[in-house]
């Protein structure tokens, strides 16, 4: 026969396995934005680009693709947007926790990124590389793309780097994946296509797509580390459910 102390054990420990599981439930259950929204948000992407091109000047198609206009615009709307979602996920998550160190390098890459596509800093790079003579890749026609494969080569070392912290998140890891991809063909459309209006605008478009990808992972991110922070604190997560409009987003 049980006595009250086994009582009293047994259901102390009811409680932390059921918040163990609830963690885990959490967790996957906000660790995929849906891939209807993100095929949304691309074809809205690759409409706006292409209205882009519509209402151009006949005598200069590529008057929205030029620096400073419609594409850079966007993407430093998406790129700040990611910046804001990472620095979300780290404000979330405890002090103590390594783990935030990977959202805190999110937020400061993609908010660099975002005052490089308003500011050209790589552009300005490029004029003083241009001045300076120096010699660069024969396979690169200009300064601009070796600084870009730059950019890309620290993209994919802190990937490998943050690999643990990104497959925690099946959101993050596929979008930035898929972001990649995109950032890969914006580099090499140079060497794939020879007209220059074609050229140009898969040039754009691609990155603009990259950025839409990154802003994505960064919420599906948020979205993760948001369930994990509720159901590890209970008072949060009985908020959100007393809440009509909190309730409705979760």
């Amino acid at each position: 026969m049980a006595t009250e102390q086994d009582r009293k054990v047994g259901t102390d420990a009811a409680p932390a396995a059921g918040t163990d599981a609830t963690v885990a439930a959490g967790h996957h259950a906000h660790n995929a934005v849906p891939w209807e929204l993100s095929v949304q948000l691309l074809g809205a992407m690759v409409v706006v680009l292409l209205l882009g091109l519509i209402v151009a000047p006949p005598e200069d198609p590529l008057a929205t693709f030029h620096r400073g206009r419609l594409a850079t615009n966007v993407s430093a709307i998406l790129l700040a947007m990611a910046g804001a979602l990472a620095t979300a996920s780290y404000l979330i998550q405890p002090p103590e926790r390594v783990r935030r160190l990977f959202w805190l390098a999110c937020a400061c890459t993609f908010t660099f990124l975002a005052l490089d596509e308003l500011m050209q800093f790589h552009v300005r790079l490029e004029a003083w590389l241009t001045g300076a003579q120096l010699a660069r890749p024969d396979s690169l026609p200009r300064w601009n793309g070796v600084i870009i494969c730059g950019y890309g080569a620290m993209a994919l070392l802190f990937c490998a780097l943050a690999l643990p912290e990104i497959r925690r998140h099946r959101a993050v890891a596929a979008h930035l994946a898929l972001g990649l991809m995109f950032f890969s063909i914006h580099l090499t459309a140079d060497l794939l296509f020879s007209a220059a209006l074609v050229r140009e605008f898969v040039q754009e478009l691609c990155k603009v797509l990259a950025n839409t990808c990154f802003a994505i992972a960064m919420l599906g991110g948020l979205l993760s580390v948001a369930a994990a922070h509720r159901a590890l604190h209970p008072a949060v997560a009985e908020a959100a459910a007393e809440d009509p409009h909190l309730a409705a987003t979760r």
